[in-house]
This record gives structure tokens, C-alpha cells and sequence, in this order.
């Protein structure tokens, strides 16, 4: 093990902090903060728990749970009052920012509800790669696939290209990333306004870290990724669509922040996404993109009083107008006007 600044003990800050959304996940949450709570570590670990007023028992499993660990875990309690609707949903994005506003740690993990660790080492190998690694942002490693039937089974679905460490990697081959397998460093400060926007989360994320260094990959098996959640679940055509709406956000951060490069590669992959689903793309589901738009514009002006790391939701506001313009000329554009 490497020799950490920060070791374990009450007068430590933690080194990590693990992030752990959750929602309607009962059967699976005591299971998910066991695996953290098992990790194996010479340095101080926080765990964040982002409750979203879960109404089958996971608030209660959480409540329990911190009760038992109050020096390990600090539980976040929310109201679904106060979800980001993202495309006429609301979602779990207001709870995912408030815990990365929250984490202390110099590096942050992730580990959504329904998700699980299966190696008692995992942080302490992906944090000792980090801190001997300063070039690398963000490590993963491969997962399991947890099937509804409870069998286990090789990631199939996935799959890490040989070239895979760079932003420019990311962004043109796709998220090839699993959550709960993520050690990251905690850089960010305020979130990008625009990941309030993003129907996805994490890809926008690892995108947007990417842009500070490489990315490293494990190929040790140290979670368990469950199928059947909310994105396995999802058609084909409303994956590639859900897609190209992050990848919209994604273009307009990245026009915002001078990235030009990465901004045209995001258009890229939109007009991919629509010439993929050409044969089902009726009039209406073109709209889609307006009408995303749309929302993205009454989110801004629903979330006013939304802080992001305490700062007012005005800068939301107005990228949430350059996302609506660009997806409207994108729009436009896909009907074959210039």
C-alpha cells in the first residue's frame, strides 16, 4: 500500500468519498453499502448517501444504516419536490450534484444504490494508482453483470477499446465506463451547468474530467453491475436518442469552454444518432429535440432558486439558452435547411 498523507482516524479528513444515489432501491441498497463499508483501507473513507424520498422502505434500509455507522456515513434526505425534470422526467440529477457539492474527499467513487463492490480492496488499489499516477484523472475497472435472475456473468456489452485514455478517446467511442467502478479526483469545484441538463450523467462527467487527464483501466472484476436498472432497461432507439441529447449538452459545454475540437466531435456523434434511427424518426420524434429544448428552458426557469456549490442557478439559465439554439439548428438542419 502506498504511503498515504491522509491515514484512517477520526482527526483525518477523508482521502475518498463515495457517492452512493439512491432511489427505489430496496432490495438492493443494504448489499451496495455493505460493499463500502467492508472496503479494506489505510486512509479515511466518507460515504454520502443521496436518499430521493424513496417510497418502498430504502429510506428506512439508509436511515438504519447510518445509525449504525455514524463516523463512516453521512446520509443526505431529499424530497422528489425538489427533482431536475430533464425531458418532462423527473430525475436523480438535483441529488447526484448535491452530493458531489457535498464530498470533501480529494478523490470521490462512485456507487449507485442498486449497484455493488465486490473486492474489500478496490479503493485502495485504485487510489494507490492514482496518487502514484498524477497524470491520471479518473480510474476504472471492468464489472460483472448481475442478471435479474441473480446469475452472474462476463461484461459482454461493453467493451474497452485499445485506445481508451484520452477526452478525444471518450467522446468518439462512447461510454465505455461502468459507475460503480470509477475512482476519480475531486477537481471539479462547481459542476458544469450544463450536466444539469445532460438526460445522462456520468458520461457527461467522465467527458468533462477527462479534460484534466488520462483515463486508466483495471481489468480486475471489483463490482457487480446489476441489469434491469432504469438505462439496461431502455429501448434501443431511446438509449441512441437519450445519447445524442447528452452529447447536445455536452456541445454546447464544450463550445462554451473554447473546446472546438471536442465540440465538433459531439456534433458528429448527434448527426450519427439521427441518421441511425433514420428509419424511426417520424416527424414528431424529430421534434423531440425542440421539445427537449423547450424543457431544458422551464427547467432553468423552475430550478431559479436552485444553488449549484452555493452559486444561483442564473448561470444554468443562460447556457440552458445556448443549449436550446443549438439543438433547434440541429433540428433544422436534419430537415435540410443550412
Amino acid at each position: 500500500m502506498a504511503d498515504h498523507t491522509r491515514r484512517s482516524g477520526a482527526d483525518h479528513p477523508p482521502l475518498v468519498s463515495v457517492i452512493v444515489p439512491t432511489y427505489q432501491h430496496a432490495p438492493y441498497i443494504e448489499a451496495c453499502l455493505n460493499g463500502i463499508l467492508e472496503q479494506r483501507t489505510d486512509f479515511t473513507v466518507e460515504i454520502l448517501v443521496g436518499e430521493d424520498e424513496s417510497t418502498d422502505g430504502t429510506r428506512e434500509i439508509c436511515q438504519r444504516i447510518a445509525a449504525e455507522h455514524p463516523d463512516k456515513v453521512r446520509l443526505f434526505l431529499h424530497s422528489r419536490k425538489d427533482a431536475i425534470s430533464i425531458m418532462g422526467r423527473p430525475t436523480g440529477r438535483a441529488n447526484m450534484l448535491a452530493l458531489m457539492a457535498a464530498a470533501k474527499g480529494k478523490y470521490a467513487a462512485w456507487c449507485e444504490g442498486d449497484d455493488y463492490w465486490t473486492d474489500p480492496l478496490k479503493l485502495q488499489k485504485q487510489v494507490d494508482h492514482l496518487e502514484q499516477h498524477p497524470g491520471d484523472v479518473l480510474c476504472f475497472h471492468a464489472v460483472g453483470m448481475e442478471h435479474l435472475d441473480g446469475r452472474i456473468t462476463e461484461d459482454r456489452i461493453t467493451k474497452v477499446p485499445a485506445e481508451y485514455a484520452t477526452q478525444a478517446d471518450l467522446a468518439r467511442k462512447g461510454n465505455y465506463i461502468h459507475t460503480p467502478s470509477v475512482v476519480f479526483r475531486n477537481i471539479l469545484g462547481t459542476p458544469p451547468p450544463e450536466l444539469a441538463l445532460s438526460p445522462i450523467g456520468d458520461f457527461f462527467l467522465w467527458v468533462v474530467l477527462a479534460g484534466h487527464g488520462n483515463l486508466y483501466h483495471m481489468p480486475e472484476v471489483m463490482a457487480n453491475y446489476r441489469l434491469g436498472g432504469n438505462w439496461s432497461a431502455t429501448s434501443r432507439y431511446h438509449r441512441v436518442m437519450n445519447t445524442a441529447y447528452c452529447h447536445a449538452a455536452l456541445h454546447a459545454w464544450a463550445k462554451r469552454m473554447g473546446h472546438d475540437e471536442l465540440a465538433a466531435i459531439m456534433l458528429q456523434r448527434i448527426r450519427r444518432a439521427i441518421d441511425e434511427q433514420r428509419m424511426n424518426l417520424q416527424l414528431a420524434d424529430l421534434a423531440r429535440f425542440g421539445a427537449y429544448a423547450l424543457e431544458v428552458r422551464r427547467s432553468a426557469q423552475q430550478h431559479r432558486r436552485w444553488m449549484i456549490m452555493g452559486k444561483p442557478v442564473l448561470q444554468l439559465k443562460n447556457s440552458a439558452k445556448k443549449v436550446y439554439h443549438r439543438i433547434k439548428a440541429l433540428a433544422r438542419g436534419q430537415q435540410g435547411e443550412p
